[in-house]
């Protein structure tokens, strides 16, 4: 495959998008003062939002968003959930999925009525039995956290309520739920190759 230098190859794509009927042309000052005004008015309202009561109201509303998209995924994928003895409960802050030796949990906490500032969504990967929402029973030893993410409920520009990672990533609620599911069959297949610490 023939190398270009970077000048060239970013001039094929140009010529690429014209002839897509594309345009270049350098920015006004006017276009760049709108975009600085319109850039500086949503951190603006993001932070009065974010250190609010209606905040924190549509931020728990992201949350039970987040818990019914999980529920519709574990749902699509019933059966073969069912086939690998995978289980799942759900509440309006926090669900899990488990079998009898790996669990995943997302759980939200935020015990302040007018700030987001100490809110956390805490995504666990476990080792060993977990109780669901719902069920009764109790620990005979202290489940293993194998990884730990925290996130904070966020606004993005484009996104809207969504979910920010301690690396500054924000995740869509869709795409957090995706994840989420995913994560129990990732533990499921490493548990069945014999790649986890012992349960004991």
């Amino acid at each position: 495959m023939r190398a270009f230098p970077i000048a060239q190859a970013i001039g094929a794509i140009k010529l690429r998008s014209i002839d897509a009927g594309a345009s270049f042309r350098k920015q006004t000052i006017g276009e760049r003062a709108a975009k600085a005004k319109a850039a500086t008015e949503f951190e603006r309202s993001r932070a009065q939002l974010l250190g609010s009561a209606d905040g924190v109201r549509e931020a728990a509303e992201s949350v039970r968003a987040l818990m019914g998209e999980i529920a519709a995924r574990v749902d699509e994928a019933k059966t073969s959930l069912d086939a690998l003895g995978i289980r799942f409960g759900t509440t309006d802050t926090w669900c899990g999925l488990k079998t009898d030796t790996v669990a995943t949990q997302c759980a939200y906490r935020n015990q302040i009525v007018n700030t987001l500032s100490e809110a956390r969504l805490v995504v666990r990967d476990i080792r060993g039995g977990m109780l669901l929402p719902g069920e009764a029973g109790y620990y005979t030893s202290e489940p293993k956290v194998l990884e730990e993410l925290i996130l904070r409920p966020d606004i993005g520009r484009a996104e809207g309520w969504c979910w920010r990672d301690e690396s500054d990533k924000l995740t869509t609620t869709a795409e957090l739920a995706d994840s989420f599911v995913a994560r129990i069959l990732t533990l499921v297949q490493a548990d069945a190759a014999g790649e986890l610490p012992d349960l004991w």
